[in-house]
């Protein structure tokens, strides 16, 4: 009866790729100790959508192995976990393809009697002092997956959308930038992750990413961070501090600041971007060797000549506790995600949850790096490339009174909504934070103005003034449903509304606040109108192809003037009746053994 049990238990996903166990003689086999975690530990029928995966390490454990946390903290010496006799050891990933720090569990079964002893970790695996699935190839082994509720599926089409996007970049002339500013552009790319931390390729990604992206944006760009020459980065493996050390000597990153903040003078701009593994028990960003505090990036920033225009881009578990310390410092800063989130490496569209969703849900399939910084990226270089998108830029820092280049990123961070996949399904939560009464070289340290408005750590960080009351009232508003109307005659163009429990905000009643709805479907964006008669509706409509029906289309709402969607919502698209194109209904996917 508890093998029938445990079988079931391991559901399609494990009868598709059946990992090779292990077994001791007259012992306890590595498969019959994967039946009890399942059982007790992950209990499978209970997770719901939320996805999972348990590492099994190949060999057994001795009393003498040394089993801990990657080491995160000022003290060198590692907690061991104790291993009172032989075990299998399996790894529950709690939230797979996250960054660091996330919940995950440690499990130890002993052979002899099938006791199971599991602890909760925020770190990866070092086991005899190396780590354990640390790069991305062995992450995405499923051999070394012993069970999951997710899988990959390879690409299906090998020229696709996003392909034909990247082709249309390399033969369109690079869009001429704002005329309007011509001081200094200067960026910092502080890439935190170490060659023997996880998700490095992650962290090349991003940085090259970011560095081809600024380039394009005319910055001159200053790389710190590890030497992976084969991207043509080539830095420092050392940028932070080393624990146990004096700090009275600048990091390299600290140091560059200070240089730049000497050079750069009014009317001048610097981004400062910075990617690592982000730490839940402060406002840190890891290293192997140190780390850097969001303290001491305020502490440096606060050197800048107040006319200079900062910006700060923040890639990292748990990076919107940043926002607290930089309000004052910094002009705009964007974070991966909140301040309870994790952020995630890339998912591809090849990464789907066997639970339900469609696998063709990523609309950036071809992206490398974190979710979020490629998905950054992908939107900023949609709006260089497009002329409409870059006058509706220059549009917008006329109007509000911001930098060109405060106004590009922001509306950057906005479009990559669509592209974000860890944001879509809801496991990260993006944030964005416009400075106000910047005080940099007159603040005193931890002197908050009492005009400015603290950002919040919900998932949609306040505007100032009157609006940010103003977008607290959609925390009130149910938006529960989206109908989505049938196209007719192959028309171009997909009607839908939102149906709200009350009227719709600043369009009905009285406001002193110039709203503006907005959509976007897909990356296209989209415009949204009151009719007569329905004042508890909100229509909008956007221009799509015959090609979108049957796919997952998402949906997400924007109220100007604030500064986070207010409704994110996926909805199949539907059958556009008389239209040719690729109308085929979705298939389920399988497997083969």
């Amino acid at each position: 009866m508890f093998l029938l049990t445990a079988l079931a238990l391991l559901g399609t996903v494990l009868a598709c790729n059946l990992p090779v166990f292990s077994r001791k003689e007259g012992g306890l086999s590595q498969e019959e100790a994967l039946h009890l975690v399942l059982e007790e530990i992950v209990q499978p029928e209970q997770l719901g959508d939320d996805p999972t995966v348990v590492f099994a390490w190949p060999e057994m454990l001795q009393n003498d192995d040394e089993l801990h946390p990657y080491n995160f903290g000022e003290d060198p010496t590692p907690v061991l976990i104790d291993i009172a006799s032989e075990s299998w050891f399996f790894w529950v990933e709690d939230r797979p393809y996250a960054q660091y720090a996330h919940p995950s569990r440690f499990v130890l079964v002993n052979i002899e009697n099938g006791k199971i002893s599991s602890s909760d970790q925020e770190w990866w695996p070092v086991l005899n002092g190396e780590g354990l699935w640390t790069n991305t190839e062995e992450y995405q082994n499923e051999k070394n997956w012993a069970w999951s509720n997710v899988t990959f599926e390879e690409s299906r089409n090998g020229f696709n959308s996003n392909s034909l996007s990247v082709l249309a970049a390399l033969i369109q002339p690079q869009m001429t930038l704002s005329q309007t500013e011509t001081g200094k552009r200067r960026a910092v790319v502080i890439n935190a992750f170490h060659h023997e931390q996880t998700h490095t390729d992650t962290g090349e990604s991003d940085a090259s990413n970011m560095i081809r992206i600024l380039d394009k944006t005319d910055f001159e760009t200053t790389y710190l961070g590890g030497d992976f020459a084969d991207r043509g980065l080539h830095g420092v493996d050392t940028p932070f501090t080393k624990r146990g050390t004096s700090r009275e000597v600048p990091d390299p990153w600290e140091t560059e600041l200070r240089k730049q903040a000497e050079e750069l003078k009014a009317g001048d701009t610097l981004v400062v971007y910075v990617g690592g593994h982000g730490v839940p028990e402060g406002r840190r960003i890891n290293n192997e060797n140190g780390d850097i505090q969001s303290q001491e990036l305020r502490d440096e920033l606060k050197e800048f000549n107040p006319d200079v225009e900062v910006i700060v881009i923040l890639q990292g578990c748990r990076t919107g506790e940043w926002l607290k310390d930089l309000k004052n410092v910094a002009n705009l800063t964007i974070t991966a995600t909140s301040a309870d989130k994790d952020s995630y490496g890339d998912f591809d569209y090849r990464f789907f949850f066997v639970l339900g969703l469609l696998s063709n849900v990523d609309l950036n399939p071809n992206d490398e790096g974190s979710e979020y910084t490629s998905s950054l990226v992908a939107s900023w270089e949609e709006i260089l490339r497009d002329p409409k998108l870059l006058e509706k830029v220059e549009m917008r820092a006329k109007n509000e009174g911001i930098g060109f280049l405060q106004a590009l990123i922001s509306e950057a961070h906005k479009g990559g909504y669509s592209y974000d996949l860890s944001a879509r399904l809801k496991l990260s939560s993006p944030q964005i934070s416009l400075g106000s009464n910047i005080g940099r070289q007159r603040a005193p340290d931890d002197s908050p103005d009492p005009s400015t408005p603290t950002p919040t750590e919900s998932s949609a960080p306040p505007a100032s003034g009157d609006s940010r009351e103003a977008c607290a009232v959609f925390e009130e508003i149910e938006i529960p449903t989206m109908i989505v109307r049938h196209v007719r005659d192959c028309k171009p163009t997909l009607n839908f509304h939102y149906k709200m429990d009350t009227s719709i905000p600043g369009l009905v009643s009285a406001s002193t606040i110039p709203w503006e709805y907005s959509v976007l479907v897909n990356g296209k964006q989209g415009s949204c109108f009151l009719e007569e008669g329905f004042d508890d509706r909100l229509y909008c409509r956007v221009d799509i192809s015959a090609n979108e029906a049957y796919t997952l289309g998402h949906f997400v709402l924007f109220a100007k003037p604030c500064l986070e969607p207010i409704m994110v919502l996926d909805q199949t698209i539907p059958k556009l009746e008389g239209c040719g194109g690729s109308q085929t209904e979705p298939v389920e996917p399988t497997c083969n053994p």
